[in-house]
């Protein structure tokens, strides 16, 4: 053995304590192995006899000593060492006196592993009570999910892959609940395929609902501009001029331009907006100060005039009365056509 060539600590970097126990295990297997004295540590290698009995026949018929004895001794004491250097004072004060290392190694796992049915019991209730919150990120959560699964292992109660791959998708929850339903199709993969592809889900997951995120207060945004806006342009559009044949009578101009006179598009001569002739202005007509004179348009106009904002959903202040007039007839709930007064 070139136990002399190397340090401990470089194979066992944890102190037993009642947490890392399988992890603390692993290690000092992998440097029992590394040695080839796993039998001797497990007890699987029992001592061999201090002596060698005399063959039949010789002189003296005393007993030698037997070489394998003194390097199985060697070996032995050299494990309880080993042991013990990677001890916390905790667990120490288990194994004092103890001159074997696989009493040491035995009475270590059943202080630690805790090889029994309430332990078995209590970790398969946590496995199966686990549940992601939303302020655990997805790596700390298999952290502690593995944990649970090594513990059972490390009191010989291992979950089968299947098992441990439907505990985890099903202690999920709902933000996982598509990646899961495609898990559970047959064929189910293995625990080592599920980890990656579900470490990818997570990051699209998280990208997506950023990209979200972000539409909708853009959205937001737009709308609150787009309603500033439209507010704007309602007003512009409601603007009126008292130009409409020159009576007063008020002219919707739905372009906001408030222009005077009508001109023909072709470059024509322009149009009286009084007497509706063309060749000459409405400043101009000769019918502009006779109030006696009305277009027979008047009266079309005056019954298609509507004099509030169609835009304007809002009512004004209450005046106290009791009927109202309005162009949109959802802004009524009791609705009556006007009623024409009684002749005679």
């Amino acid at each position: 053995m070139g136990s002399s060539s190397f340090h401990v600590g470089n194979f066992v970097t944890l102190r037993l304590n009642h947490e890392n126990y399988p992890l603390w295990r692993e290690q000092f297997l992998i440097l029992a192995e590394s040695q080839d004295l796993v039998g001797i540590l497990t007890g699987t290698s029992p001592a061999p006899t201090p002596f060698i009995s005399a063959p039949e026949g010789s002189c003296d018929g005393q007993n030698t000593p037997n070489p394998a004895h003194a390097t199985w001794k060697q070996s032995d004491r050299l494990l309880r060492g080993w042991l013990i250097g990677t001890l916390t004072e905790e667990a120490l004060g288990l194994v004092i006196g103890m001159d074997s290392a696989t009493k040491i190694w035995t009475a270590l796992r059943e202080a630690y592993a805790q090889s029994s049915q309430e332990r078995e019991f209590q970790l398969r209730h946590e496995l199966s009570y686990m549940r992601k919150s939303s302020d655990l990120s997805l790596d700390d959560y298999l952290r502690t999910f593995k944990r649970l699964c090594d513990n059972l292992a490390g009191i010989g109660k291992p979950l089968e892959d299947k098992e441990k791959v439907f505990s985890l998708l099903n202690s999920l929850g709902v933000q996982y609940e598509g990646f899961t339903t495609a898990m559970l199709k047959p064929p189910m993969p293995s625990y080592a395929e599920v980890v990656p592809l579900l470490r990818s889900f997570d990051i699209r997951h998280k990208l997506h609902a950023t990209e979200l995120s972000n539409h909708v207060a853009f959205y937001g945004n737009k709308q609150k501009g787009s309603s500033y806006s439209n507010h704007k342009g309602s007003s512009r559009n409601t603007n009126t001029t008292f130009s409409s044949k020159g009576k007063g009578f008020p002219h919707q101009n739905n372009r906001g331009s408030g222009g005077t006179s009508h001109t023909a598009a072709n470059g024509g001569p322009p149009q009286c907006q009084i007497c509706n002739k063309f060749g000459h202005h409405a400043l101009k007509c000769w019918h502009r100060f006779d109030k006696a004179f009305q277009d027979n348009d008047i009266p079309e106009a005056l019954a298609a005039l509507t004099i509030n904002n169609p835009n304007d959903h809002e009512w004004m202040t209450d005046t106290g009365a009791s009927a109202h007039m309005t162009s949109n007839a959802g802004q009524c709930n009791q609705q009556r056509p006007p009623e024409r007064p009684q002749e005679g």
